[in-house]
């Protein structure tokens, strides 16, 4: 346990000693997490604690019509089961009512409610929409990652604030090792669930002759289900996937390896790097011969490239090779008018990865040629890509083309090999009333970048000279993000409505040994 003194600049020069727990480090496919016991600590508990959320199914008319889990992989990104998201017929014939074949999600469009919680104590608050964006149904992995506030008023924070776990090789584990299981099982109530076992053997649960999963003695329960499997470490080695009953006892659970989803979380990692857009975009030359919208139609037909020059679209087809690292869609279009709402989304493998289909206003006037652009610098990964264009939030024009093998299976592989760790720091606490200890709702607690005198703020200059923020829950509570980094001084704002600020000026200093996420005692704010 370490102690840091803030220094809180008001009338009467009031100090504040916050007690910092160091808890947790790591985001995914960082370094390691050792224990010299050889048993999980409490601060790897914490750690994945936060890191597991509650993942709410939404049905067609996007009303709650089920409970899973999942694991933040950091970015928004979070590792589940497919069927916490749609149908596989791994497990029968669909049973919900709503016909669906194999690989169909629940909701039309791939979208589930997100619930983190800043405080095992605390209920889950669904707080973010997220799609599906990557997955396969035939060995039940899915990925998802968050796209927008539940609250359509409220803008989604440029860092996701939940922890972050790592990955690890699930081809290391061993029958007899310890596992940890977290999740939001039914039987556990609303709240967070804690399980331990070992892992008693392995299986081949979609029979296609190559083990796929972990048997375990740990509880694994209903909406358990797409959550976090850990090691010792408190590092995922799978997503807990099924319970199997037993007439003479509780039987075994079952734990998808999570080697097998590293390609489908490297493809979502590498979709969240690409640069769609923009919008509205340039404006292709018209010698580009394009064809002409049909008279009811305001967008003509796409037509797909992996550049454009001198006006024209250079490797016109539908079919790039693998490492493609630009795709262009060029279009006519007619009886538009400047001003309009417009956009695309771009599907991958028939998952919605980036949705801007009302980001645009229209600016290139009433008839001419057009395009959008999806870009990667590492290569786009290989894969079916469905460009669908918007007019006033409704599909007019789509258009498909394939990047690589299309058709190809990826093979299970380990994590990467863990690198620097280069996430950062992390604050986690409660902002509470001085006189009742009660949390403040809504309150935030500002991370200004090093160096940065509070004399020199102003309210324009504010966003740019932040380091990290936290917004506290109904309740206080708080995560911040980004990360920020070691070896550096910060000063801290921490504001609610109807209290005085706490301002503690240079007075938190991170240490290069301090881990990544640091637990602060409550911080007391005066009421007006």
């Amino acid at each position: 346990m370490k102690r840091l003194r803030l220094p809180r600049i008001d009338s009467a020069r009031l100090w504040i000693a916050l007690v910092v727990t160091v808890l947790l480090a790591g985001i995914w496919f960082g370094p390691g997490h050792g224990s010299a016991a050889g048993t999980i600590t409490k601060e790897a508990i914490n750690r994945d604690l936060l890191g597991t959320v509650k993942l709410l199914i939404l049905d067609p008319d996007g009303k709650i019509f089920g409970i899973c889990s999942g694991t933040h992989l950091g970015g928004g990104v979070i590792v589940t089961n497919w069927h916490c998201v749609g149908h596989t017929d791994l497990y029968g014939s669909d049973d919900t009512g709503l016909d669906l074949q194999n690989g169909d999600t629940y909701n039309p469009d791939g979208i589930l409610g997100v619930a983190p919680q800043t405080d095992p104590r605390q209920i889950p608050k669904p707080t973010y929409l997220a799609h599906v964006v990557a997955g396969n149904p035939d060995i039940d992995v899915a990925v998802v990652k968050i796209f927008r506030m539940i609250d359509p008023k409220a803008a989604l924070p440029k860092s996701i604030p939940i922890p972050s776990i790592v990955l690890t090789d699930s081809n290391s584990v061993s029958v007899g090792d310890d596992v940890y299981v977290f999740g939001y099982p039914g039987a556990g109530g609303d709240r967070i669930t804690y399980t331990k076992g070992t892992i008693s053997g392995f299986e081949d649960q979609d029979g296609d002759g190559t083990d796929d999963s972990f048997k375990t003695d740990a509880s694994i329960n209903p909406r358990n289900s797409g959550g976090l499997s850990a090691n010792s470490d408190g590092d995922q080695i799978g997503i807990s996937t099924f319970a199997s009953p037993s007439d003479s006892g509780p039987g075994l659970g079952g734990i998808r390896e999570i080697n097998l989803a590293v390609p489908y979380v490297k493809q979502a990692l590498k979709l969240g790097d690409s640069t769609p857009g923009p919008l509205p975009s340039q404006t292709v030359a018209p010698t580009t011969p394009q064809p002409t919208p049909g008279p009811n139609t305001q967008f003509g037909p796409i037509s797909f490239g992996t550049d454009i020059k001198s006006g024209k679209l250079v490797d016109q087809g539908d079919a790039f090779d693998t490492g493609a690292k630009q795709v262009v869609g060029v279009f006519a279009f007619q009886n538009m008018r400047n001003g309009m709402k417009w956009g695309a989304v771009w599907q991958y493998n028939g998952e919605t990865a980036i949705d801007q289909r009302n980001d645009g206003t229209w600016k290139n006037g009433a008839k001419g040629t057009t395009g959008v652009q999806l870009a990667l610098d590492e290569g786009l990964p290989d894969g079916t890509y469905d460009l669908i264009l918007y007019i006033n939030n409704k599909p007019v024009q789509q258009g498909t083309f394939t990047i690589g093998d299309a058709t190809a299976e990826p093979t299970p592989e380990p994590p990467p090999t863990p690198g620097p760790d280069e996430s950062g720091v992390t604050l986690k606490g409660q902002i509470v009333d001085a006189d009742t200890e009660e949390g403040i709702p809504s309150a935030v607690i500002l991370v200004l970048k090093p160096g940065v005198s509070l004399d020199d703020l102003t309210q324009d200059n504010l966003e740019e000279n932040l380091a990290a923020v936290g917004q506290g829950d109904q309740d206080g509570f708080y995560i911040t993000a980004p990360g920020i980094e070691r070896g550096q001084t910060y000063s801290i704002i921490v504001a609610a409505d109807g209290y005085e600020a706490g301002i503690f000026e240079d007075g938190l200093a991170i240490n290069e040994d301090d881990a990544d996420l640091l637990d602060v005692d409550p911080i007391p704010l005066t009421a007006k």
